[in-house]
């Protein structure tokens, strides 16, 4: 899984597996996530980390990658990061999550360490990305700067981490209110916002979980993490425009660009009155409809 690699322009759902995990990593790829994201920092522990970077590459091997992306959690430490960075490049990371982002600068030395690797190993420059994960409070007064620093792809928060620094909930309103701070930054810098409404922990409670990605789609996210297969599936579902959006998407665009037509700027559709943002919005539905239904019939991917 090494050479040039293409992300794809958004993901729904990004599967978190435990780098120490074998079996789990090994069929991985097949659980319908549109990410896999092999995580080397909190779901192993302590006594396998250098374990887990040295041989989850081995395992992920088995996989077929034609419709999903691979990125790596690593252990933002001093002594940890350069080699789990080197480990991801070498088996092939489309990205690299990195917990507990604090500032650009940190993000930026991540830029020049992929550089280097990405380098050593043969691929394109830029080749990765980078996916900031805000778990401090120290981070949510960045956002802004950690969204728009050097190959950053995707934003989100470490949802428990967060909480209890800030000695809340998850389903808190507090964590919601900064989730919104974040939806703007991501927007502000072109990236995308991925988040749930809901505890990332709820695996046993899919109906309670698909309340949290559905008010995280209302809010503005585009997608989430997940922990169980189960849950890729709801988030892949929640973060795709239904029959009835596409629909009601075309009929928008097909009125306003016959209104266009016939010189007028904004015109009226169901009761609704149709201007350039609205359309624009249908447009957008449209464009995420067919990326969706282009993965489902060819993939992206290595």
């Amino acid at each position: 899984m090494t050479g040039n690699v293409q992300v794809r322009r958004a993901w729904r759902s990004l599967l978190f597996v435990p780098g120490n995990q074998a079996r789990l990593l090994a069929g991985a790829a097949k659980r319908g996530a549109d990410a896999v994201v092999v995580d080397l920092e909190d779901s192993v522990p302590e006594a396998q980390k250098s374990t887990a970077r040295d041989g989850f590459a081995a395992a992920l091997a088995r996989n077929e990658w034609h419709d999903c992306d691979l990125l790596v959690r690593i252990n933002n430490l001093p002594d940890r990061c350069e080699a789990d960075v080197m480990a991801a490049i070498q088996a092939g990371a489309n990205g690299i999550v990195v917990p507990k982002a604090e500032d650009a600068d940190s993000l930026n030395r991540f830029s020049d360490l992929l550089g280097k690797a990405e380098k050593g190993c043969g691929r394109a420059s830029g080749a990765t990305v980078l996916v900031p994960l805000v778990e401090t409070p120290g981070g949510l007064f960045r956002l802004r700067e950690i969204a728009a620093a050097a190959r950053v792809a995707a934003i989100a928060f470490g949802d428990e981490d967060l909480a209890l620094a800030l000695g809340c909930s998850v389903e808190s309103s507090t964590l919601a209110t900064y989730k919104h701070m974040l939806i703007v930054a991501a927007a502000e810098a072109g990236c995308q916002p991925l988040g749930l409404g809901a505890s990332i922990t709820q695996f046993g409670d899919l109906q309670v979980f698909r309340a949290g990605a559905m008010a995280a789609r209302s809010w503005g996210m585009t997608g989430a993490f997940c922990i169980h297969p189960a849950q890729a599936a709801v988030l892949n579902e929640v973060f795709a425009p239904s029959e009835e959006e596409v629909e009601h998407a075309r009929n928008i665009i097909r009125h306003f660009e016959t209104g266009n037509r016939n010189g007028h700027g904004a015109v009226a559709y169901n009761g609704t009155m149709i201007d350039w943002p609205v359309a624009a919005r249908a447009f957008r539905i449209l464009e995420l409809a067919g990326s969706t239904q282009s993965r489902a019939l060819c993939g992206t991917g290595r």
